[in-house]
């Protein structure tokens, strides 16, 4: 089963040669707690479904990985979101009107 990002409206999928990198949730029951808080997801979740679960680079922060830039620091939370919409906007190839 290919990584997929498990964060609502995001359709990120595990792909060769990509930048986006795909992270487990926490082991720590307490920053677990936070990232489901953060996603706005069932923080009842059994802990076998989340090890299948993964949220893409797209919803962290550069500041939130180490400075190797490869491996999430521990207090990192999932906190960016863009609606579809925004990504379609801010593509370079989007056709924008001159007014």
């Amino acid at each position: 089963m290919p990584n997929m990002c498990t964060v609502q409206g995001c359709d990120n999928k595990a792909k060769v040669y990509s930048v986006v990198m795909f992270h487990r949730f926490p082991n720590n029951r307490k920053r677990r707690k936070v990232w489901l808080a953060a996603l706005n997801m069932d923080p009842t979740t059994p802990v076998e479904v989340l090890k299948k679960w993964r949220v893409c680079s797209e919803h962290f922060t550069e500041e939130d990985y180490t400075s190797s830039g490869l491996r999430l620091k521990d207090k990192a939370i999932p906190t960016v979101w863009r609606s579809r919409m925004q990504q379609i906007r801010s593509s370079p190839n989007a056709v924008r009107g001159n007014t």
